[in-house]
């Protein structure tokens, strides 16, 4: 790793497992660093329960013209500022972050603080296509950290940093079972 994934602050010269001199960003040649958009999931439902009065809107214009007029109006009004609100957010709003390193995962969200979850805490990561988030599971099942697709960029984002935590969780079940040091 030549530059700090978090800042871009040049690393040449110091060793693979460092902490960056410039932002303090914990790293080392496996690190994962990836930008978290802010994005609500109250703003999606909002965005999904408007999306679903479409059918009533197109059978109220069927039945009575004016007033389908009026609310189909009204609808696409809603519609369009929720969506300029969420691309708003996504691009121009404050970014958290996401770290996956051989110790833990690490999740920041603006204004929410930090999520931390060690890495022997976790049993695994999975991408769920049907209610589209990562979860990171821990060994008794219950669900340690959930990320939208949304917040990663997208599903392939999504299903990389799950595969990433894999590796990690299973190299540190590797070390566990052959009594190494996990932080070595």
């Amino acid at each position: 790793m030549n530059q700090c994934p978090r800042c871009s602050y040049s690393l040449e010269g110091l060793p693979d497992d460092h902490v960056c001199p410039e932002c303090g960003l914990a790293y080392h040649g496996e690190t994962t660093f990836v930008k978290v958009c802010p994005i609500s999931d109250s703003l999606m439902f909002l965005t999904i329960a408007f999306g679903g009065m479409t059918m009533p809107a197109f059978g109220i214009a069927a039945r009575d013209w004016s007033w389908g007029v009026y609310f189909f109006g009204f609808w696409m009004f809603v519609n369009c500022v929720l969506a300029v609100r969420i691309i708003f957010k996504m691009y121009l709003g404050e970014r958290g972050e996401l770290v996956i390193n051989r110790n833990g995962v690490s999740l920041t969200r603006p204004g929410a603080g930090t999520e931390y979850v060690k890495m022997a805490d976790i049993n695994h990561a999975k991408h769920r296509w049907w209610s589209i988030h990562m979860v990171v599971l821990g060994w008794d099942g219950r669900k340690m950290l959930s990320l939208n697709n949304w917040e990663l960029n997208g599903s392939w984002n999504a299903t990389n940093c799950a595969k990433q935590i894999n590796r990690h969780v299973e190299a540190c079940l590797v070390r566990t079972i052959q009594g190494g040091s996990f932080v070595d």
